[in-house]
């Protein structure tokens, strides 16, 4: 499954994107039909309108657009988790067992001197006992291969993956458990009504918390002033690092549609897994980290105004939302 994910990344692509052709003009189209009614009943005489939609059901279907991409988003890295991962890093467990077997290691017992048992190698057992030269030479050369073979650099770099993501499979498990207590069901059901301050209060919370799990420190400063959905900083100078994250200020002020609780709890995650990537690649080695996923975070950053689809198709931002994602609450 997750050799093939970039079918999935079209698709979420595609779906995400489908807001500015699709929903957003429904959502104003909605909005232009009520003021619509409104001059209409304010000036009496002339007759009434009506729709038969309201903005519940608008907001029901956008909710299953929404859910759709981050089920797109995330369903790589759950399979993952759940069968690929597991049985990656149980093979190369058997495999490191495998390459340190050395044939040398084991002997027979082949006579006894009062109380000591006498012992020879296999290896000098099997040659005492082949006549044939050329099976013989070539037995012997076997023998020697396996004393002394050792695993390739890919092989070595495939498993310090498994090992990578079966840690960071867990962490993804408590920011999910931690998204669902702070982000309890009745608050998921008046989150919208509920007032400013205590939504930046159960925002920060939950940041906090799950910066606990990402960085072992608890507290990430968050500002409300971002252009986009949001944007992250991470910036370490010597023993000081300084991290940030900012969000559109939608989603206090107008937390309905695409400003929804589901998005704000997608976005808090993602742009906090982009700070835990800078400092996974800024200490690679502490992180253990594979070759090749470093090769791939480490990589030239492309800017969505620079080739969206580069962009989207990314790894780091695939990661993000992918580890969003599988961290959402569970419902």
């Amino acid at each position: 499954m997750k050799t093939v994910y970039s079918s999935w990344v079209d698709s979420s692509n595609k779906w995400y994107n489908s807001v500015s052709t699709y929903v957003d003009p429904l959502y104003d189209a909605f909005q232009e039909a009520e003021n619509a009614m409104t001059i209409v009943a304010n000036a009496r005489d002339i007759g009434s309108l009506s729709i038969n939609l309201t903005f519940s059901e608008i907001e029901e279907l956008n909710e299953k657009r929404r859910k759709f991409v981050s089920f797109c988003n995330g369903i790589h890295y759950e399979i993952s988790q759940l069968v690929d991962n597991p049985f990656s890093v149980r093979i190369s467990k058997l495999l490191d067992t495998a390459y340190a077997l050395n044939p040398s290691d084991y002997k027979v017992k082949t006579g006894k001197i009062l109380w000591w048992d006498t012992m020879t190698s296999l290896k000098d057992l099997m040659s005492s006992t082949t006549i044939d030269k050329e099976l013989k030479q070539d037995f012997v050369n076997r023998f020697q291969s396996l004393d002394k073979d050792e695993i390739t650099t890919d092989l070595k770099d495939a498993i310090k993956d498994a090992q990578f993501w079966e840690v960071e499979f867990k962490k993804s498990n408590q920011c999910q458990e931690i998204a669902t207590q702070v982000f309890t069901k009745e608050i998921r059901a008046n989150w919208a009504s509920m007032p400013d301050d205590e939504k930046k209060s159960v925002i920060e919370t939950y940041v906090n918390q799950i910066s606990k799990i990402l960085f072992n420190e608890s507290k990430t400063p968050i500002v409300y002033d971002a252009p986009v959905y949001g944007e992250s900083s991470y910036n370490k100078i010597l023993i000081f690092t300084n991290r940030k994250i900012s969000i559109n200020p939608n989603f206090i002020s107008n937390a309905t549609a695409n400003y929804s609780v589901d998005k704000i709890i997608d976005t808090l995650t993602h742009e906090t897994r982009h700070q835990y990537q800078e400092m996974v690649k800024q200490n690679p080695k502490k992180y253990s980290i594979s070759d090749s996923l470093k090769n791939e975070w480490n990589a030239a950053y492309i800017s969505a105004n620079e080739d969206y689809i580069k962009y989207y198709h990314q790894e780091v931002e695939r990661d993000a939302r992918a580890f969003a994602a599988l961290s959402s609450p569970e419902e």
